[in-house]
């Protein structure tokens, strides 16, 4: 046995010690007490009130019999790297679970301005950023939001105001050409392609360490900030929350995050 954790407890009537197995066994070691002048010599006398009977003095219980091992899933980090001793140690409480490990330089690889024209280090849920993130400024090429006079019916097109070549609009559809050729677009999506309102998902960057005072970004679209927003999330709890103003251009947003210095952090995108 390579890892034994002993505990101990006091009863009504007396002491308790309760002996975990931490490592891997087929078969637990059968525990017997001993102490001086019952199967051990050079023990501390057992100081007792009632006779000399073990059965008596001592119980020995066996509070649960773990089975068999069966693996169910297998769990691999973002950016595992061979010498980080990923799995190092576990920790598991209800439904979320903590994985070490100790030689992890812990730097993210999220991409945080989406210019290798995949989503890395992001995690993505629902159907709404799959195409993404997009190539371009893409609402050039197509009708916008409302529409003023005679125009109502298709809006005046928009400029994003993206720097570089790509950003997150959940409403296009015009992802870039891999990443072999990813300065390009994809050849299959003329500008002005999109897949409208009806997606919906979420976005979640990998965790990093706050070690700065301000976070800025951009943000534009759609202005329902129950729905269509940005939010920081501060050790999985959501501090700060931002959304569009119902247009294509994008504006700055600059949250003060120096209150959560060296906490951990994350990034929330949702529509």
């Amino acid at each position: 046995v390579d890892d034994v954790e002993v505990t101990y407890g006091a009863t009504s009537y007396g002491y308790s010690w309760t002996v975990s197995f931490l490592s891997e066994h087929d078969v637990p070691s059968l525990l017997e007490a001993s102490w001086r002048g019952h199967g051990c010599s050079v023990c501390t006398n057992f100081s007792s009130g009632w006779d000399n009977a073990p059965s008596r003095q001592v119980d020995i219980a066996k509070a649960e019999d773990v089975g068999d091992y069966e693996q169910v899933a297998e769990l691999q980090a973002h950016d595992a790297a061979s010498a980080d001793r990923f799995g190092f140690s576990v920790a598991m409480q209800y439904d979320q679970v903590i994985v070490g490990a100790p030689h992890s330089s812990v730097r993210t690889t999220t991409t945080w301005d989406f210019e290798t024209g995949d989503l890395i280090g992001w995690v993505k849920t629902g159907t709404a950023f799959d195409y993404q993130p997009t190539w371009g400024d893409n609402s050039l090429g197509r009708s916008v939001y409302g529409g003023i006079g005679d125009r109502r019916s298709h809006g005046a097109k928009q400029h994003t105001y993206l720097r570089g070549r790509y950003y997150i609009g959940t409403f296009e559809k015009r992802p870039g050409n891999g990443k072999d050729d990813y300065i390009n677009p994809h050849p299959d999506y003329t500008q002005g392609t999109n897949q409208g309102d009806d997606p919906v998902g979420t976005l979640t960057s990998q965790p990093f360490m706050i070690e700065g005072d301000h976070i800025s970004f951009l943000v534009g679209g759609g202005c329902d900030h129950l729905v269509e927003y940005v939010e920081l999330l501060v050790d999985g709890i959501a501090m700060a929350r931002a959304t569009g103003k119902c247009e294509e251009r994008m504006l700055n947003t600059t949250w003060d995050v120096s209150v959560f210095r060296n906490r951990a952090a994350q990034i929330l995108i949702c529509d």
